[in-house]
């Protein structure tokens, strides 16, 4: 039993590191350990002790219930990353770089997969949504470590600086989301009204200016076409295929679902930038299962509504242009 956890452990070590990543230098670096220490775990002559996969799981991303197999659905297992304190704990961009990473990695994993499917149910805008646009992914990440009081007297917005290891990897999640096999979003229609209030609000308190605002807006304006020329081609820049639905009911949160190779992964969003997650099998179907019943009180705009689509991307730019003006 215990030789098998062991191998099944370095089962999904290896599926979730990518291809030109030397595993053994990774370990060594994760575990503090020497070469042949870790080659002789990798060999399975000795089995990696709880603490070692405890922090293996840890940096990787890998869920170790499901790692070991539970089966029991009475339970959900979840992995919980969440920085709610973050004066106490880590560098808060530091944090955001590693959201990122995780969901960097699966990417690089789905694109092994001919068949990967990605489902998203957001009432909120999306990573896969804003980061292209620089402006709009700063105020974002603004906000969350505004709101979190993670940075004492923090200034306004222009005062913040973007590191360069922070833009760097939302480039890098930019490129290798394009490449999902098909990505189905069922959004909710208040998703850039929700976005529009935070800029105001933050514009109220004068910790945006005039031209921030004005920045903000344009990109909000770009977003907005690119995303009506993707819902008529049904497809991304990358020809990858899309999906677009527009929920005709309000969405209490969003849940996304990623399905590639006979993996799976679940996530919830909460608390801004934050996410927990779960590939539990159980889990897994009923996100997969609750996603795609809202279709059936959504209207499909990609491909086909077309009167639909013009309406609501037009109804967009109206609440876009009215940005700032409080």
């Amino acid at each position: 039993m215990k030789n098998q956890l062991n191998d099944e452990l370095v089962a999904a070590i290896r599926n979730n590191v990518s291809d030109d990543i030397n595993i053994a230098n990774l370990l060594m670096d994760i575990l503090s350990m020497g070469k042949e220490a870790v080659y002789r775990r990798l060999r399975g002559d000795v089995p990696f002790t709880l603490e070692e996969a405890f922090l293996i799981s840890s940096k990787l991303s890998i869920s170790l219930d499901n790692t070991v197999n539970i089966k029991n659905s009475k339970h959900a297992f979840y992995d919980l990353d969440l920085d709610l304190n973050l004066n106490e704990q880590k560098n808060p961009l530091d944090h955001y770089c590693e959201k990122l990473e995780h969901c960097i990695r699966l990417f690089q994993k789905m694109h092994k997969s001919e068949d990967s499917k990605a489902r998203l149910a957001i009432n909120s805008l999306p990573y896969m949504f804003y980061l292209p646009y620089r402006h709009i992914a700063k105020f974002r990440l603004y906000r969350w470590i505004y709101q979190m009081q993670a940075t004492p007297h923090m200034g306004t917005y222009k005062d913040m600086v973007v590191p360069l290891k922070v833009s760097d990897t939302e480039k890098r999640f930019v490129a290798e989301h394009r490449y999902i096999s098909h990505t189905t979003f069922i959004m909710d229609q208040n998703v850039f009204k929700s976005f529009i209030g935070d800029v105001n609000y933050f514009y109220k308190l004068n910790l945006l200016s005039d031209i921030d605002v004005k920045l903000i807006k344009n990109e909000l304006m770009e977003m907005i076409s690119e995303l009506e020329s993707i819902a008529a081609k049904g497809t991304q820049r990358t020809g990858t295929k899309v999906s677009i639905y527009i929920s005709n009911i309000d969405l209490e949160s969003s849940y996304i679902h990623f399905e590639y190779g006979g993996s799976e992964n679940s996530f919830l969003r909460v608390f801004s930038i934050n996410i927990i997650d779960s590939q539990n099998p159980t889990i897994c179907s009923i996100q997969k299962e609750w996603i795609d019943s809202l279709k059936k009180y959504s209207t499909l705009i990609s491909e086909s509504g077309e009167m639909q689509r013009i309406r609501f991307f037009n109804q967009q730019r109206d609440l876009a242009l009215s940005m700032g003006n409080i």
